[in-house]
């Protein structure tokens, strides 16, 4: 289910029939505002396997680095297309794969966003018209490799369509730190909050008298390959390389393991009824999310009123319900069956 579906099963659970003006105060759709915080205060309550993501992050020696600078991979960029249009091509198209060695963009399998090596340019078209050869479509005129811009029509379409694309992705929390040595492998860098570092530091120059040769003079290669017993240390939304190196300023680049916080929900979702599910809670959460949505607008619309006879208290427990059923769901997504021979 996507947003612009849900929306009138909320207004009908409400009491609205299928009337949805009064969930607008003024300019602000309070059924967007609702999902956005059902949704945001389900991620503060659990880490989901399907928001575990994986980056990269050069770590200055000297300055450290933000966590908003992550560069995560595969993170399901999501693409909008806007524009009076016929056929009608607007919406929300989401990351199916890739195609000829570019991501590939659908809609519920009416329009696909590609890039053609035929054409040697980005193309949006039905797919009813075919892949390369299609001659009824919109079509990028400059900057080809990149999908964002302004596309002409051709064919027996019509319009300008303008496409953005939204991969803005936040870093949640940090699982784990690696980096990988010119052999090619892999392997773990100790990871812990920042008074956890320090103490680390100085548990390990009290136990050896401060003879230590890294600590006291440390050589160039030591301070330009950070071996020995390096830590990285988070304060905050920033990290930074124990023993600081302030002689040299020679950034690391780390592997990050960690979850992210899912994009916000946008107007554009809430009116896309052809989109496909925006996320995996109103994929595999719908049950939750209505709840959740109903309980918090009903505070606005007071259609469940405790002690009045004759009606309902509002649906907290079936919210409860539903968020239990989520999380028993995402508890078993891994590892569940994996057999261990150690």
């Amino acid at each position: 289910m996507n947003l612009a579906n849900l929306k009138p099963v909320i207004t009908a659970l409400l009491g609205q029939g299928s009337s949805t003006s009064n969930l607008t105060i003024g300019s602000t759709d309070m059924f967007l505002v609702a999902a956005n915080n059902a949704r945001r205060n389900a991620e503060l309550l659990h880490n989901f396997e399907l928001t575990r993501v994986e980056g990269t992050l050069s770590i200055d020696g000297s300055t450290g680095a933000s966590l908003d600078d992550v560069v995560f991979e595969n993170t399901n960029p999501v693409a909008t297309v806007t524009g009076t249009l016929s056929p009608d091509a607007t919406g929300t198209y989401t990351q199916q794969g890739t195609y000829q060695g570019y991501p590939l963009y659908g809609r519920i399998q009416e329009f696909f966003l590609r890039y053609s090596n035929t054409n040697g340019r980005w193309v949006l078209s039905d797919t009813s018209d075919g892949w390369d050869d299609s001659t009824n479509h919109w079509i990028k005129t400059s900057d080809l490799t990149n999908p964002v811009g302004t596309y002409t029509a051709n064919g027996t379409n019509t319009g300008t369509a303008t496409i953005a694309v939204t991969e803005t992705v936040s870093l949640k929390e940090v699982v784990a730190f690696s980096r990988t040595l010119s052999s090619g492998l892999r392997i773990p860098v100790p990871f812990a909050s920042i008074s956890g570092a320090i103490e680390r530091d100085r548990v390990i120059e009290e136990s050896t008298g401060f003879y230590v040769g890294q600590v006291r003079f440390p050589s160039d290669a030591d301070i330009l390959a950070r071996n020995g017993y390096m830590t990285v240390a988070q304060r905050g939304r920033r990290v930074y390389i124990r023993p600081q190196q302030s002689v040299s300023a020679e950034p690391i680049d780390l592997i990050v393991e960690g979850y992210r916080w899912l994009p916000e929900y946008t107007a554009a979702m809430v009116s896309d009824t052809n989109a496909a599910a925006q996320d995996f809670f109103l994929q595999y959460g719908t049950t939750y999310m209505q709840w959740a949505i109903v309980c918090e607008l009903n505070y606005m619309l007071k259609n469940f009123v405790p002690r009045t006879e004759g009606n309902l208290s509002p649906p907290e427990q079936a919210r409860e319900d539903a968020w239990r059923r989520l999380l028993l769901w995402d508890s078993y997504m891994v590892d569940s069956h994996t057999n261990r021979t150690t």
